[in-house]
């Protein structure tokens, strides 16, 4: 899974390096990170803007909650699938690239949305990670998804060097 800087690094939780001095192997492997949690920001935050339950603490029982939140994503695909999916997700909703790869945010992440999520997510505190996780993120990194066989030309291009 992927995370920012408030959420803990765990073997399961990938998080960016942390600090500006980082090598440009680490800066390469924040960016792709960064790239990978817009993904997922940006499918749930079209989804809670579309089901507005998703944007408050649910107070039922967690089996509840997961139909719920179930039924919302077979409502969301089934409704992206229509032949009108421009009235559910106009362009303008979904963060998107121009041409250069510069990053357009979708007006999913107007003040609003934004402020109702991150006070859903509250920061633990301790975010440090253990020497484990720590080493697991530095394999993630090396790998050659990250930097080498699996390199993308253009992602060197936004990584600013120190």
């Amino acid at each position: 899974m992927v995370a920012d800087e408030a959420f803990p690094l765990k073997r399961y939780l990938m998080r960016p390096y942390p600090g500006k001095k980082i090598s440009p192997q680490q800066r390469i492997f924040n960016y792709r990170l960064s790239r990978a949690r817009r993904v997922v920001e940006n499918a749930f935050g079209i989804l809670s803007n579309r089901f507005r339950i998703l944007m408050q603490p649910i107070q039922l029982p967690p089996a509840t909650v997961d139909k719920i939140v179930s039924v919302c994503c077979c409502l969301h695909n089934f409704l992206r699938e229509r032949p009108s999916r421009q009235l559910y997700t106009p362009r303008e909703l979904i963060d998107h690239e121009d041409e250069d790869f510069n990053f357009i945010p979708g007006s999913w992440r107007n003040e609003e949305s934004l402020s109702k999520m991150k006070s859903l997510c509250k920061q633990n505190g301790y975010n440090t990670g253990s020497a484990e996780a720590k080493l697991m993120r530095e394999k993630i990194c090396a790998k050659i998804y990250v930097n080498n066989e699996g390199k993308v030309a253009w992602q060197d291009k936004h990584i600013k060097y120190y």
